[in-house]
Formats: C-alpha cells, sequence, structure tokens
C-alpha cells in the first residue's frame, strides 16, 4: 500500500456535492442500447478488446458555451418580436433602433463568453485493460495524467453550469503517482449527466466495470467515430441529421397521426437547438486536438497516426 503522505490534494471545490458510486455488486451491464444511445448519453467513443474510451467531460461545457453566440441571438430575435407583439405602433426612431441593435448587442455578449471559454475540452479518457491504468491528457498543460484503476473512487459529479442548470458526469478520483510530488486528480467523463442526478454518470460506470471485468463482450458497442470533415459540412451536419430525423419521424403512421404537433416542434428544435449548435461547431472547428503521446495510443491498441486517434 503506497503512502499517502505528501500527496497534493484537489481543491475542496472540485468535488463540492459530488456523491461516490459504489462498484457494482452485479458487474455485467445487461441494458441493451444502441450505438447513438452508448455515444451521445453515456459518452463512450470506441472501444477495443484492450482499451475503452470515453468523451472528455468538459465537452459538454464546452458545447454550452460555444452555442452561446446562436442562443443569444436568438434571445435579441425574440426579445424585438415580443415588443412588436406587445407594444402597439406606430414606433419611433428610438424602438426600430432598438430592435434593430439589440440581436447584434446580445451576439456580442455571445461572442464574449465564447472567446473567454475557447479552447480544446482535452484528450478522451483512456481506460486500458491491459494496464489497469486511466490515461487523460490535460489541455494547456499538456500533461498525462495516469490514475490506478483498482484504487479509483468513481464519484457522481455537481457541476452548475448557469442558470440553476446542474451537470452529474462521472468523476475518476485518485492519485497520479506518476507526478512529484504525486497528486490526487478528478478526471471528468463525458455522460450527458444534464440535470439526471447522477444516473447517466453510474450507468456509464457499470458499463466501463463491465468492460474491464470481462472485456468488450456483452456490452453494446458505440457507432463508429465520425470522419473528419469539411468546416461547410461540420456546420451543415447537424441540419442534415435533423432533416433525416424529421423525414423518418413523419413517416410512420404515429408520425402522420400526429403531424400537426409534431411539425411545429420539429421546427423548434432546429431553431433553438440545431441552429446554436450548428455555430459552435463552426466556431470550434479550428481549435486543436489534444493527442496522446504515441506510447500510449499503441499501449491502448490505437493507430498513433489516424485522425481517429485524437
Amino acid at each position: 500500500m503506497k503512502s499517502r503522505a505528501g500527496v497534493k490534494k484537489l481543491p475542496s471545490y472540485v468535488l463540492s456535492g459530488a456523491k461516490p458510486i459504489s462498484r457494482p455488486y452485479s458487474n455485467r451491464f445487461r441494458m441493451k442500447r444502441g450505438p447513438d444511445y452508448v455515444n451521445e448519453y453515456l459518452g463512450v467513443r470506441r472501444v477495443n478488446e484492450t482499451c475503452l474510451e470515453v468523451f472528455p467531460g468538459a465537452r459538454t461545457i464546452k458545447s454550452v458555451f460555444s452555442s452561446a453566440v446562436g442562443v443569444l441571438f436568438l434571445f435579441g430575435v425574440a426579445f424585438g418580436a415580443i415588443i412588436l407583439i406587445a407594444l402597439p405602433g406606430p414606433y419611433s426612431i428610438d424602438i426600430w433602433f432598438a430592435l434593430i441593435f439589440t440581436p447584434f448587442l446580445t451576439t456580442g455578449i455571445g461572442g464574449l463568453i465564447y472567446i473567454m471559454a475557447r479552447g480544446s475540452p482535452g484528450s478522451p479518457v483512456r481506460i486500458s485493460r491491459k494496464t489497469g491504468k486511466i490515461y487523460y491528457v490535460i489541455p494547456d498543460e499538456f500533461r498525462l495524467v495516469t490514475l490506478d484503476w483498482q484504487e479509483m473512487q468513481p464519484m457522481a459529479g455537481r457541476l452548475s453550469v448557469s442558470g440553476g442548470v446542474f451537470l452529474n458526469p462521472l468523476f475518476l478520483v485518485g492519485i497520479d503517482w506518476t507526478q512529484s510530488p504525486p497528486r490526487e486528480a478528478a478526471i471528468s467523463c463525458g455522460n450527458e449527466g444534464l440535470r439526471d442526478n447522477g444516473e447517466s454518470a453510474c450507468e456509464l460506470f457499470s458499463y466501463i466495470h463491465h468492460f474491464m471485468s470481462y472485456g468488450p463482450q456483452g456490452l453494446p458497442m458505440p457507432g463508429p467515430p465520425a470522419p473528419k470533415m469539411s468546416r461547410k459540412d461540420t456546420f451543415l451536419y447537424g441540419y442534415r441529421e435533423w432533416a433525416k430525423k424529421y423525414r423518418e419521424d413523419l413517416s410512420t403512421p404515429k408520425g402522420k397521426r400526429w403531424a400537426v404537433l409534431w411539425a411545429p416542434a420539429k421546427v423548434l428544435w432546429l431553431i433553438t437547438m440545431v441552429f446554436p449548435d450548428s455555430i459552435g461547431a463552426y466556431l470550434d472547428y479550428t481549435v486543436p486536438d489534444v493527442r496522446f503521446p504515441k506510447s500510449i495510443d499503441l499501449l491502448c491498441g490505437f493507430d498513433p497516426d489516424s485522425d481517429d486517434a485524437y
């Protein structure tokens, strides 16, 4: 047993509100889930025989800030529409100026928020059966964090995003003994975790625990990583997926029966969700990926020269 004397502790606020997750007694993941669920809800990026790769937890928070430009632009437009509906005309020059200027003002505020938060969310999180280690590269510092699987404590985190919205990412908490002095570290994973009270964090840990105990056999697999696209295609990706899902949903008997309600809801989703996300994806296109050292790629069974290697 390694001595914890001299270990540099995490600041207390990092784990504020986090709840420990017990290692499951039934360590087989029995849920039947599709690739989209594994990718988007659990945050699993890819799996091979010896290594499981999870999206970094910061990607969810990063996407919120990246979408701020589009969200606040819509807020400015909605504000103007409400004024036009609420106030009877005719309107003065000052009011027309305010109505036209407000979307530009709110977009500018969104741009400032984006600039302050711009950057990489870090590397994916890799959990290796071969070495019994967890690996993560911190952005900006480009420092490799290495934790022992057996010593690690899983926790359901609690992070405040804005306006009373909380995320509950899976935290893998342990000590990085490769550092001098050793440091306590909390690696955040990319499960959805939006107001779910830690449910997706627990489910993701159950998935990881099954992998470390039995390998990938019996686990639902994520879809293949999306190929690197051009900036234009990255911007249009959300719209194309929305159009595809729109056609699929409204082509079913149930979809046709409820089309009067579903069609407006789909359009509202396009405006309020797809549009801001597409702006964020366009702006983030030039943010460089944080990659693992080639030795870790090879150790984990991934091609270090592949675009998927991060």
